[in-house]
């Protein structure tokens, strides 16, 4: 936290600072000597994935959890995701993220405490720099053959921003992928101007609403627009989640609008592996 790094980022000298100067200091050495960083955890395994459960209204069950990367230096503390991936698609690191997180949940995926979890997939997220990458298709499919398990366990989530940049290699990186039993997933959708028409001429399976929705559902001609939005994905044939669920009406709210899928702190902050195991166990003892 800030006040128990505070005395050791920044030693007394007697002099007054400002809370803001201490923290502009901070992200000027954090910025300075993030690639480092980011190195020494690729090289010594000091990324962790974490897990956030998703719900399905129809199962009433948790059927899949989307698989986030988190980041604990040992002078920083914990480094916020779009610090380290922002400085990571700048200096080509992200491309052995990439390669970290998915080797990490395959491996997950191909143990035998996943298997009596009862889950469907896992969520990876892909960067925009990793969409641009012609041989993203072929690295992702070796990957899930080393470790044997099935691409149907695997779904991919893009973000608006990636499906408008080199459509040709993404199509392209998709359809080798979806042919091979991998899905999709388009990711923070509404958080800015929605182009319909790639979004209708991408081959998705999911669509994650954005927070930005569960934050103005109350307003009267947000939620018009809203269960407009949501009827047109549906006609679509595409599967909905919504994230930022925080309380039990916000649930109640969007399972009436014919959600599938709810995730958010109402059920579950993103846990560390062992946590997101012991949820789902849980879980599945008291449904």
């Amino acid at each position: 936290s800030f006040g128990s790094d505070l005395s050791s980022a920044v030693p007394y000298s007697g002099n007054v600072l400002k809370a803001s100067e201490v923290i502009a200091n901070r992200a000027f050495k954090l910025n300075n000597e993030i690639d480092n960083i980011i190195d020494d955890a690729l090289a010594n395994r000091k990324f962790s994935v974490y897990y956030q459960p998703i719900f399905s209204v129809e199962q009433g069950r948790f059927i899949s959890a989307e698989a986030l990367l988190r980041l604990k230096n040992e002078k920083f503390g914990f480094i916020p995701p779009d610090v380290f991936i922002t400085a990571a698609e700048k200096s080509g690191a992200i491309h052995r993220i990439g390669d970290y997180v998915l080797e990490e949940v395959c491996h997950f995926i191909s143990g035998d405490e996943f298997k009596e979890l009862g889950l469907d997939y896992i969520e990876i997220n892909l960067s925009v720099v990793q969409c641009m990458q012609r041989g993203l298709a072929d690295n992702i499919l070796a990957t899930i053959e080393k470790y044997g398990i099935s691409p149907e366990k695997i779904n991919l989530e893009i973000t608006e921003t990636a499906a408008n940049y080199s459509q040709n290699i993404l199509i392209e990186n998709m359809t080798k992928l979806i042919s091979a039993g991998v899905s999709f997933s388009l990711d923070d959708f509404g958080t800015g101007y929605s182009n319909m028409a790639r979004l209708a001429s991408l081959p998705l399976k999911i669509v994650k609403l954005d927070k930005t929705f569960v934050d103005n559902s109350n307003k009267p001609k947000l939620h018009i627009f809203l269960k407009g939005t949501i009827r047109m994905l549906k006609d679509m044939d595409m599967e909905i989640v919504v994230e930022g669920i925080e309380t039990e009406q916000m649930v109640e709210t969007f399972s009436n609008l014919n959600c599938d899928f709810i995730q958010g702190y109402y059920y579950s902050k993103p846990i560390p592996q062992n946590d997101f195991i012991k949820f789902i166990e849980e879980a599945k003892i008291s449904a």
